[in-house]
């Protein structure tokens, strides 16, 4: 399992990359691509792009309850537009994700925007 600290690592190589729909790399980048590049870094090295829409319909993510949430899981929002992320802190309720207005950045899931957004959490399954 890939801790806490290298997760947050892992993600702060990408901070402040710039929010790009459809984009893959450091020259721009989506949330979906986020999180597949993330669990890849991670050791998860078949780990497929999947829309934020579509996760819930992915066989490769199981659906978590809040209590289980750890560093690593991923946290999707389904209010308007879908969106996720990276837990980065499940203990303070931190996320690192693309975000189209600051690019890959910190947010906090349980404070302010996002809280208001229905989080939900999956876990990889995959490999």
């Amino acid at each position: 399992m890939t801790t806490a600290h290298e997760i947050r690592s892992l993600a702060n190589r990408w901070l402040y990359t710039r929010y790009k729909y459809g984009g893959g790399d450091h020259n721009g980048i989506d949330c979906s691509h986020f999180v597949q590049e993330i669990l890849k870094e991670a050791g998860h090295a078949n780990a497929p792009y999947v829309q934020a829409k579509d996760i819930s319909r992915s066989h490769l993510y199981s659906r978590i309850s809040p209590a289980e949430v750890r560093e690593g899981d991923i946290v999707h929002f389904s209010r308007g537009d879908d969106h996720m992320g990276i837990v980065s802190d499940a203990k303070a309720g931190i996320f690192i994700g693309a975000q189209t207005t600051n690019g890959v950045s910190p947010e906090s899931y349980v404070q302010g925007y996002w809280s208001g957004m229905r989080p939900t959490f999956y876990r990889y399954v995959g490999d």
